[in-house]
């Protein structure tokens, strides 16, 4: 595998992650394309990954790291997973316990 140049990881702004407000859950936002157009394949594939396997998610932990605001965690926790998400942002991670904890409300 070619190593990537050093150059091309300081072009990324990492800094998003840390944005204060909603950017993974409001429509308007650009991380809101990942919920719209990323989770529906990745979730349905793993769906049926779990199915080929015979795994019942009921009563098994899963582990989201890298969560972000909660897109995908809250697609696992729908599967029955008890479902724990860790981020390096801590704005996204308050996103994420606020968004999960208004929709349990």
């Amino acid at each position: 595998m070619q190593k990537i140049d050093i150059d091309i990881y300081r072009q990324i702004n990492n800094d998003v992650y840390k944005e204060q407000g909603d950017i993974w859950w409001q429509p308007n936002t650009v991380l809101h394309i990942l919920k719209t157009s990323v989770n529906p394949w990745r979730v349905g594939y793993a769906a049926n990954v779990l199915k080929r396997l015979k795994v019942d998610p009921k009563g098994k932990a899963a582990l989201e790291v890298g969560c972000g605001g909660g897109i995908l965690t809250e697609e696992i926790a729908r599967m029955g997973f008890e479902t724990t998400g860790i981020d390096p942002a801590a704005e996204s991670i308050t996103t994420a316990s606020n968004h999960a904890k208004a929709r349990v409300a």
